[in-house]
C-alpha cells in the first residue's frame, strides 16, 4: 500500500492535470491510466479512501486539501469520474504515434526487444498495467531505427505523457499477444534443439567419421 501510495503522489505532481479534469477515457495519459489501475487494485482501500485518492490524483492536490474540500465540490469531482466505473472498450491499433512504429509481429521483434519485454513484465508481476509505459517503449521504436535499450527511460517517460487512447490499443495486442509469442519462440527453440541433437547424433554414428 505504501509504495503504491508513493506512485500515485508522484503521478499527482506532474503535469498531467493541465489538461484539466478528465470525464473520459480519451482525456487520460498512460500515466494516469496505470496510477488509476494501481488505487483500483488496492483491495485495502474503502469505496471513500478510492475516491479520495482518484481526486487527488487528478486535481493534482493533496490528500489533505481533498480530505478539506467542500463536500458538494468533492462530490462533483466523484461524479465526473464515473467514466471509471466502466470497463475501457478495445481501441484499435495505432502502428504509427509521433515518430514511432509499433512492432505487431514476431517475425519484426528483435532478441534484445523480447529479452526485455519479459523480464520488465515479469518483474511487475505480470501485470501489464504495472508497466505500461515501460513496455510501450519496448514494443513501439523510433522509425528506421533499431530498438535501443539505451534510450528505453528516456521513451518511458515520452510513452508515460502520451494519451491513453493513442497508444492503449498496442497494450491490449500484447497483453494476449506475448503470451503466444512466448510460447512460440519455445515451440520453435525446442524443435531446433531437437534437430541440432538429431544431427549430431547423426554425424556422431556416421560411418564416415568412424576410424577404420
Amino acid at each position: 500500500l505504501h509504495n503504491r501510495l508513493i506512485f500515485v503522489t508522484i503521478l499527482s505532481k506532474n503535469n498531467y492535470t493541465n489538461m484539466g479534469f478528465p470525464t473520459k477515457y480519451e482525456d487520460l495519459t498512460v500515466g494516469q491510466w496505470m496510477a488509476f489501475k494501481s488505487i483500483q487494485a488496492d483491495d485495502d482501500l474503502s469505496v471513500i479512501d478510492m475516491q479520495k485518492q482518484l481526486v487527488s490524483l487528478f486535481t493534482g492536490l493533496e490528500l489533505t486539501d481533498v480530505e478539506n474540500m467542500d463536500i458538494i465540490k468533492f462530490g462533483n469531482y466523484v461524479k465526473k469520474l464515473s467514466f471509471l466505473n466502466s470497463e475501457l472498450k478495445e481501441m484499435p491499433i495505432v502502428e504509427n504515434w509521433k515518430g514511432f512504429k509499433a512492432t505487431l509481429s514476431l517475425t519484426e521483434m528483435k532478441a534484445n526487444q523480447m529479452i526485455d519485454y519479459e523480464s520488465i513484465l515479469k518483474a511487475h508481476g505480470n501485470n501489464i498495467y504495472r508497466c505500461t509505459d515501460k513496455l510501450l517503449a519496448i514494443v513501439y521504436k523510433e522509425k528506421d531505427k533499431p530498438y535501443n535499450p539505451d534510450k528505453h527511460e528516456e521513451h518511458t517517460k515520452l510513452f508515460s505523457d502520451a494519451k491513453l487512447t493513442d497508444v492503449i490499443g498496442v497494450v491490449f495486442f500484447y497483453s494476449v499477444y506475448s503470451f503466444n509469442a512466448g510460447k512460440i519462440i519455445q515451440i520453435c527453440t525446442d524443435k531446433a534443439n531437437r534437430i541440432v541433437t538429431q544431427r549430431m547424433k547423426e554425424i556422431q554414428e556416421s560411418k564416415q567419421l568412424v576410424p577404420s
